[in-house]
């Protein structure tokens, strides 16, 4: 009962989650439930393509492959001037 009034108040409060780890099970998993029962909108930061295969409910997820990416040169250059002040050079961003 009191899952289920958590629940509808989420999907009042509906949110966005980024989930990094888009190739472990236990993250795909719980993306799945998530959708399966509407409660967020999930964006998955991997390789979508052999993973649908298993887990076709998380085609309703937003996807972003960081190899890919039009974002990843912005992304890199951002890594690299925080970090640069502690040894990352642009190629290991």
């Amino acid at each position: 009962m009191i899952i289920e009034k958590l629940k509808e108040i989420v999907k009042l409060n509906r949110k966005r989650i980024v989930l990094p780890e888009a190739e472990d099970e236990r993250v795909l998993e719980a993306a799945s439930s998530v959708l399966k029962e509407n409660l967020a909108d999930i964006i998955l930061i991997g390789n979508k393509d052999k993973i649908l295969e298993k887990y076709p409910i998380l085609s309703k997820a937003m996807w972003i492959n960081p190899n890919t990416s039009e974002l990843l040169d912005n992304y890199s250059n951002k890594l690299y001037e925080l970090r640069k002040e502690k040894g990352m050079t642009k190629e290991a961003a």
